[in-house]
């Protein structure tokens, strides 16, 4: 059995059949070879109880990766098109509109997660942001007195050793 696919490609495109995984029939994920000299999708071989041959060799081809990443897919989260398939994970990290993000203000233990659109209205109202240069302080404080209690205990250990 094939594992599930984890790109939607943008319909009526022109791919390369030599990127095509011989078990699942969509391009490569984590492509690799085959002892017997059979190209696919690392999932697919692992997972396909039939195929017991020999060892798997990732593809590590320039060209092939390349034409890989240059295939167009849609983003599964907000449906915007014709994202080159390298560059899906940094949509998904910094522009997908969909993407679960946490509050800018999560340093400071603000609890929110949700949508990326739905953030800048969550910042005109989260309660720990305004509070940001009062934790900071406190933060920045709690540090000193972190190394001074080291200080102190390295000292202290010293006067021990000596005596």
């Amino acid at each position: 059995m094939a594992f599930e696919h984890p790109y939607v490609y943008m319909p009526n495109q022109s791919i390369n059949p030599f990127l095509l995984c011989c078990i699942c029939h969509h391009p490569f994920v984590d492509p690799v070879n085959t002892t017997d000299g059979r190209h696919g999708c690392r999932a697919c071989f692992t997972g396909n109880l039939s195929y017991q041959a020999g060892t798997l060799t990732a593809i590590e081809e320039r060209i092939v990766l390349e034409m890989l990443n240059g295939l167009l897919v849609i983003c599964t989260q907000c449906r915007e098109e014709n994202i080159p398939r390298g560059s899906l994970s940094t949509h998904a990290s910094q522009s997908c509109r969909r993407a679960l993000v946490a509050c800018e203000a999560a340093d400071i233990k603000c609890p929110w997660r949700g949508v990326r659109e739905d953030l800048n209205g969550h910042m005109q109202q989260c309660v720990f942001e305004p509070l940001r240069p009062a934790l900071s302080e406190v933060l920045r404080k709690n540090r000193e007195l972190k190394q001074q209690l080291e200080h102190l205990e390295n000292v202290l250990n010293t006067l021990i050793q000596r005596h």
